[in-house]
């Protein structure tokens, strides 16, 4: 299946047209990829509201895996390749420039809110943390996560790691037992 899309997509970015579609369903499937760098890439059943430059709107379903930290929601706008003469083939396609899209209305509020929440700040202040913590040889925590202020702050990379555990215990990516022993290992018990 992987193979046939990246081969439709290919010939779809020769000959086919480009449009933006809204996600109006999405349902993830059992169909989950793991990479050696511990990536992990979820397949989604997506119904799509595709909006053609010229020509009429139209429905389409497609899967397409999406990071598993980074699932798609109804409302998001994507990019897709399409055959004008068979509208049934249409791939997404997020290696296009977003530069031309228009972001849905979700992903503006989530804009706002992060913009709002101190991230930039987060990030300048976890910059100089780590290039002081690196000089005097000292860990700090990379990973940050919105608080219950509304700001994000740093997280401790065994509270990161134990979060990511439950979701994946949660997901049926791991069994309880797997989750114990990293549980354990992770809290040095």
């Amino acid at each position: 299946m992987f193979g046939s899309r990246t081969r439709l997509a290919a010939k779809l970015g020769q000959a086919g047209s480009r449009a933006e579609a809204d996600v109006t369903e999405a349902q993830p499937t059992t169909t989950r990829t793991r990479y050696p760098d511990g990536c992990m890439e979820v397949t989604w059943k997506l119904r799509l509201r595709v909006r053609p430059d010229a020509g009429t709107e139209f429905d389409a379903a497609v899967k397409h895996p999406f990071n598993w930290k980074n699932p798609p929601t109804v409302g998001m706008a994507v990019p897709v390749l399409f055959d004008p003469a068979d509208p049934a083939r249409l791939v997404v396609d997020l290696h296009e420039d977003h530069s031309r899209g228009r972001p849905s209305p979700d992903q503006v509020a989530k804009l706002g809110h992060f913009l709002a929440s101190g991230a930039v700040e987060a990030v300048q202040q976890a910059a100089a943390e780590q290039q002081a913590a690196e000089q005097s040889g000292q860990a700090v925590p990379r990973t940050f996560k919105l608080g219950p202020d509304g700001r994000f702050q740093p997280v401790a990379p065994a509270q990161d790691q134990l979060e990511r555990l439950v979701y994946l215990r949660n997901h049926g990516q791991i069994s309880d037992a797997e989750y114990q022993e990293q549980r354990r290992r992770i809290l040095g018990g």
